[in-house]
């Protein structure tokens, strides 16, 4: 890994040689050749050394900004505030749009075997909240859509739970054009959407 100590000439990928000065022949007439190289891989190591130092500069300014909305503790939520998040949540669990294995089975015509394996196995996204078994989006019903849920989990394996898959697809997105994921979903569309969430989830994927 490079680092700022690091000489500023060792950053220069490959310095020009003079093989290559032949590109220059039908423009310039090089008297000295040992000496243009010499010169030019010069111009070039400069330009380098500013272009590193602006992206130095950046650097710490980002980290700077990122360090500056660190919460000196961290946050602990208070019981009324789980209560309230898990009230949520399982308002969310029993949307009607979000089916029992065995009704979302016999929407796809498969056995609920089949559907079981497809969640674990991840081709398929599912949602659970503790002992009431799993609920699957009704939306993967939809070939695209579908299509965009396994392309997403694929990405981001099991780096991220179901719950944040599940909600990422069906919140606004500024980048969208304040459309979900789901909305927003076409064919040519899927890898953008993919990266936006791989970019939001902060995973390496």
């Amino acid at each position: 890994m490079r680092t700022k100590t690091e000489p500023i000439r060792q950053r220069l990928a490959t310095p020009v040689d003079a093989r290559e000065l032949r590109r220059f022949r039908a423009f310039a007439d090089i008297r000295d050749v040992s000496g243009f190289v010499r010169t030019l891989n010069d111009l070039l190591t400069e330009r380098q050394s500013a272009q590193t130092q602006f992206a130095d500069e950046l650097l710490d300014d980002m980290r700077s900004r990122a360090k500056a909305h660190e919460a000196e503790t961290p946050w602990i939520p208070t019981a009324t505030e789980v209560q309230r998040g898990r009230r949520i949540a399982i308002a969310e669990f029993n949307d009607a749009a979000n089916l029992p294995v065995a009704r979302y089975a016999r929407l796809a015509n498969r056995s609920r075997q089949q559907i079981y394996k497809d969640v674990k196995s991840g081709r398929l996204l599912a949602i659970s909240l503790g002992g009431r078994g799993h609920r699957v989006p009704d939306w993967q019903l939809d070939p695209l859509k579908h299509r965009l849920t396994q392309t997403l989990m694929a990405r981001v394996g099991r780096q991220v739970d179901a719950w944040t898959v599940f909600r990422f697809l069906q919140t606004p997105q500024a980048a969208l054009g304040e459309l979900t994921p789901l909305q927003a979903a076409t064919p040519a569309r899927i890898g953008e959407i993919v990266d936006l969430a791989v970019a939001e989830f902060g995973v390496q994927a």
